[in-house]
């Protein structure tokens, strides 16, 4: 539960009147298990799912989407 707070509280500091969810549930329990729940890590993570999800249209970030950004973007990253 802490782990979706700190996403949510950062989401609502950058997007003040923001009430649509972004995440699912299930899409920041992949983010936790992604970034071990390492902030800058959770930070990289959301941010390239949120580059994804506007690339492709979508307006929801489900575990999908963050299993498939931290397994060709984040790796991406750290074979450069």
């Amino acid at each position: 539960m802490k782990k979706q707070l700190v996403i949510r509280q950062r989401i609502d500091m950058h997007c003040t009147g923001c009430k649509q969810e972004i995440f699912t549930t299930k899409a920041l329990d992949e983010i936790h298990k992604a970034s071990a729940g390492i902030p800058r890590m959770i930070n990289r993570v959301c941010e390239k799912a949120l580059m994804y999800a506007f690339q492709n249209q979508k307006r929801l970030i489900d575990d999908y989407m963050i299993k498939f950004v931290v397994e060709h973007e984040m790796l991406r990253m750290v074979t450069s």
